[in-house]
């Protein structure tokens, strides 16, 4: 692939990104990406053959930046709960990426992603699992089992992406204006609370039930 044909890759997928998370995969139309990317509708049939295939690479494009923005926020972080901290404010600032995660799961005209591109698609555990379970091994320690670890990620995560996604809505936006609990401060230290309590939780009740 020449570096023109990259870039042009590049310029679709971005543009993509914005569209499926602004209208949704299925009022977002091939000829209204062409057009805002400045390329023929050919290119788009060249690098990625189906409407549907776009989408599941922006899907995938998404998995790749936010597991390397949870990364990197793990090299300026010590504890679990700064890692959170973190990893939330890189939500706020990926609004397409984090609209797109969410809304693929909503959506009722997609079916599974193509077996030949994508292997089936099926990630094994949130982007980024990794570098949570160094923290929360950092904090708790090596003896706990190995469920309890999974079981604070899932909660952890599925927190984050809860705030990440809603708080990138417009409804949110609006009234985070209106509302001093909503305040970034704020919400911060809530999603700090709420991490510690789980990790607090595992301490206390070191297998789970």
């Amino acid at each position: 692939m020449t570096q023109e044909e990259k870039t042009t890759k590049q310029k679709i997928l971005e543009v993509s990104n914005d569209l499926f998370a602004k209208n949704g995969f299925s009022e977002t139309s091939v000829r209204e990406i062409a057009a805002k990317a400045g390329v023929n509708i050919a290119a788009i049939n060249y690098h990625f053959k189906s409407k549907e295939t776009l989408y599941w690479t922006v899907f995938e494009f998404n998995y790749e930046t936010i597991k390397e923005g949870v990364r990197k926020s793990g090299e300026r972080t010590t504890t679990t709960v700064e890692l959170a901290i973190e990893v939330y404010k890189f939500f706020i600032s990926s609004e397409s990426a984090m609209l797109n995660m969410f809304k693929i799961f909503l959506s009722d005209s997609l079916g599974p992603p193509p077996e030949e591109e994508f292997g089936g698609g099926h990630h094994k555990g949130p982007p980024g699992e990794d570098i949570f379970l160094q923290k929360i091994k950092s904090d708790l320690g090596e003896g706990y089992p190995a469920e309890s670890y999974r079981w604070v990620i899932k909660m952890i995560f599925s927190l984050l992406v809860h705030f990440g996604v809603v708080m990138n809505t417009s409804l949110m936006k609006k009234k985070c204006k209106e509302d001093e609990d909503l305040l970034p401060g704020n919400l911060e230290r809530f999603i700090g609370h709420s991490v510690q309590a789980h990790l607090d939780y595992i301490k206390k009740k070191p297998k789970l039930d």
